[in-house]
This record gives C-alpha cells, structure tokens and sequence, in this order.
C-alpha cells in the first residue's frame, strides 16, 4: 500500500508545478495519442532526445483491468491472467526544460505456468529453478516509478532517467515459490545542435539486477521433482531436488549514438549496444555460481517524418540482433561432502533477429483526425544446447495494418483504434535428442514450439471517450481494448478496461 502514497505524492507534486495551457486538455490529449507524436523513439535510449520531442503537457492518473483467457504463449510465464493496476504520468515543459516521471501499481494472478518458478522469465531463462507440476494462481505485486530531466540550452542539451521497479511473485498452495526481483536502470545522454535542422546526440546506460528465488513444498508426500534448468529441457543434474534458494546477480550497461531532427520532423536514427549479463548462485553458505549468462544486442531505429499541411508521411524501421549465451558450472564433491566448481563451459546459446517496418500516414483537421500504419515484421530465433545436442529455430513473418480516427464532439473526445494482422511461419525445426515424447518437459517444449512456429491471425479494437470538466483544463476518460489472436490449435484474448483523468 505504501505505493498508492508515492503515486499520490507523485501526482501532488506533478499537479503542483504543473503550468496549465490554454489549450484544453481534450487537444492535449489527442495530439499526444496520435502515432506522429511518438513515432520516432530516441528518447527511450537517450533522455536529451525529450528536448526535441513533439509530446506537449499532459497528465493522467488511471487504474485498469486486464484479463487475459486462452492457451496461446510460453508455458514458462503462463497464459492466462488477471491484472489490476493503479498508475499515473506525466510530462511537462516550462522554457528550456522538460520534466517527466511514471509510477504505477500491479497486483496480477496468472494460470497455467509450467516448468518455472522463477520470476521474470524473460530475462533470466533458461536458467530458471523449476519443478515438473507448475500450477494456477501465482500472485505477483509489481511497482514501477520512473522521472527523467532534460534541459535545451543554445546549442547543447542533456537529460538524466532513472527507472525502478520491483516484483514480488508467491503462490499460497504447493509449489510455493516466494520471489523478490528488482531492477534499476539509469541514462544519461547529450545532444549538440549542429545546424538548425539537426543535432547528434549520444548517451549511455547502466543496470543493476536482483532476484531472490525459494521454492517451498508443505506436503512432503508425493512431492514432485526439482530442477536447476539450463535450456531446451536439461537440467542440472547433480543438484536435482536441491532446494537451496537462489540468488540472480546481474548488472548491464549501453551506449548508443543518435541523429536528431530539432523540430521533431525528419531523419531520426539510433545505433545502440546493450549488454546485461547475471550470476545464478545457490543462496548457502558456499555460494556457488551453478550458470551464468552473457547478452549483447545491436539495434538500429531508423525514423522519418515529414508534415505537408494537413498530411503528415512516415516511415520506421526498427532491426535488432541479439547474442545470448550461457556458460554451466561442472562440480564434484571432496573427501568432505563439499561440492567443488571444476570447470565451465559454454552450453546455452539463442541468437535472435528482428527487423519491423511500420510506414505511417496522418490525415489532421481541426475537429477529426484519421491515421493508417501498416507493418511488417521479420523474426528469425535460433535456440540451442551443446552437450545434449537439442535446438529449435524458428522464422517467421508478421504483417498487417493499423487503422485509426479521432473525433472531437463538442469539448469532448471520441477515439477508435484497430488492428488486423497475420503471422506467416516460413521455417521452423526443432530437435529434442533424448527426450522421451511422454515426459512434461518434452510436451511444455513442444507446445512452446507449436506457438512460436504456427500461423496466426491477429484482431484489436479499442475505443476511448474523453469527457472535458468546466474549464476544459480537466478531463475524464473511459477506454476499453479487446486483441485477440487465434493460431493453428491455440488462442489467446485480452481484455483491458481503463478508467481515469488527464489534466
């Protein structure tokens, strides 16, 4: 409950040095949903890109529902779930400076996971603690507070971020996992008018990472197995049913070098590396680190935007290639019982490249406002173990069209959003050396496969009315999304619910 007072001391504060327009909310908050207005994405790797942004002042405090039903997704982080949240935003100018911040509350039960009892898949796998029953209603509170700064003076600006938030994962009936993640991340950046059409920036990033994960079991009787995984259904084998929690110690780092128009229209382009590396250690008195991960990826985000009138034109193309492996610790035990780290290899590897691009164009009048984004996106996985001779690739192609319309009606504000896409698989192939068809693992990995590796088809509607307060500086909205997605014998539906107000 302490975050509901850090939202509101949050919000006081935002409200407080808030300057009001004198342009109604209601237009504020159009011209900062329309995709022209975040098109390009600079800022989210270097803070002094918000000194050029096309975002104007604006913020919100909400709380939504999601619930999300169906059998579509990675087992390891479950399919279904219910979410509600509490969050607020805001971004603010006044003169050369720029003031921003985010904090939020999640309280989320998720279904149906499978072979993990970690927290935070996706940045941990594959070396996850795990047993082979998984269950329903794992409970998990989330809070995330974000603030940046950025300052434009003559020639030079530059901006500082700070971004935190932590997770805590339990579940009341075995197997009980109690998990606290936490994750702190800052940047830093500058930028440098070169002419008075562009700047070059550049800006740096640092992160630091922690998961303590236990996993506890109250009925002794008919307890099911343990496992250390370390990818594509091994495990290790000499610490099987060893219940020692776990520590996950991991820090990153990025740097990124960016192209930046001054008026918000143009050419905006971002070279970035990032690496994020962690530690997996037994949580006892020896501390032994069982595995550890190594990750580097390279993105290029390449923008471009021109305005003629009532027409704006745009065209993206975001592409990124990723390098994760992971090193395995092998042990003995001595005279004394005591287990000896006598070497590491590397096992685990997952190379991942991803190419999107989203073409954009806005048609703008004063009361209505229409807006087209087609897309098309490239993904290429290659998964694989060394020592059990197991891998899976996938390829795959996504594509589709993204339609929307705002309308003013009155001082009020009606918006339609949808989407309509196809996911085309191309190649796909997966190796389980070993593995008896029969066993849990075996069908968590092939269901996992025949997610990632079948075709799809992709639907979203949502539609949001922003009723404006007397003085048009306050308003209320109410938004409600549907996506659904139907593949070749999954499915999955998320509905989510928003109920708040933009001042």
């Amino acid at each position: 409950m302490k975050s509901f007072r850090y939202i509101l001391l949050f919000l006081s504060v935002s409200a407080g040095i808030y300057a009001q327009d004198s342009i109604p909310v209601t237009a504020q908050v159009l011209h900062n949903r329309l995709p022209v207005t975040g098109f390009a994405s600079a800022a989210e790797y270097n803070p002094a890109a918000m000194a050029y942004t096309l975002r104007t002042n604006l913020s919100e405090l909400y709380t939504a529902y999601s619930n999300q039903s169906g059998d579509a997704g990675l087992l390891q982080t479950g399919t279904a779930f219910d979410e509600l949240a509490v969050a607020a935003r805001s971004y603010m100018q006044t003169g050369k400076h720029h003031i921003w911040g985010s904090a939020s509350y999640r309280q989320t039960h998720t279904d149906n996971v499978r072979w993990n009892e970690s927290s935070d898949y996706l940045n941990v796998y594959p070396y996850v603690f795990a047993d082979s029953v998984g269950g329903n209603n794992l409970s998990g509170e989330r809070y995330s507070f974000m603030g940046g700064y950025a300052q434009k003076l003559n020639r030079l600006a530059w901006g500082v971020q700070f971004d935190y938030w932590a997770l805590m994962e339990y579940r009341s009936v075995d197997p009980r996992p109690n998990n606290n993640t936490s994750n702190l991340a800052f940047t830093a950046g500058l930028s440098y008018k070169l002419t008075s059409t562009y700047a070059l920036g550049g800006g740096v990033m640092l992160r630091k990472y922690k998961q303590k994960n236990t996993l506890a079991f109250y009925n002794v009787l008919g307890r099911p197995s343990i496992h250390h995984m370390t990818g594509m259904g091994t495990d290790a084998y000499l610490f099987a049913n060893d219940d020692t929690p776990c520590l996950f110690n991991g820090s990153g780092y990025g740097v990124n070098v960016q192209l930046l128009p001054v008026s918000g229209m143009g050419w905006t382009g971002t070279l970035s590396y990032e690496n994020f590396a962690f530690d997996k250690q037994l949580n006892n008195t020896q501390m032994l680190v069982l595995s550890d991960i190594a990750e580097g990826k390279y993105l290029l985000d390449l923008s471009w935007l021109r305005e003629a009138g009532i027409h704006t034109f745009g065209a993206k193309l975001k592409a990124s290639y990723t390098n994760r492996q992971g090193t395995e610790g092998k042990f003995t035990r001595n005279d004394n019982g005591t287990l000896i780290n006598i070497s590491s290899e590397k096992q685990y590897r997952n190379e991942q490249t991803v190419a999107t691009l989203t073409l954009v164009y806005q048609h703008q009048k004063q009361r209505a406002t229409w807006y087209v984004l087609p897309y098309a996106s490239y993904l290429h996985t290659n998964e694989s173990h060394k020592s059990s001779q197991r891998s899976m690739m996938i390829s795959r192609i996504d594509w589709g069209i993204t339609p929307g319309l705002a309308q003013s009606v009155g001082k009020h504000l009606i918006s339609i959003d949808a989407r309509v896409g196809y996911i085309q698989a191309l190649d796909s192939k997966l190796e389980l050396t070993g593995l008896s068809p029969q066993r849990s693992i075996t069908q968590t990995l092939q269901a996992n496969y025949d997610y990632l590796s079948s075709n799809g088809l992709q639907g979203a509607l949502s539609a949001r009315f922003d009723y404006s307060l007397p003085r048009n500086q306050t308003a209320l909205y109410l938004k409600a999304s549907w996506d659904y997605r139907k593949y070749d014998t999954t499915h999955s539906s998320l509905l989510v619910l928003q109920l708040g107000v933009s001042f």
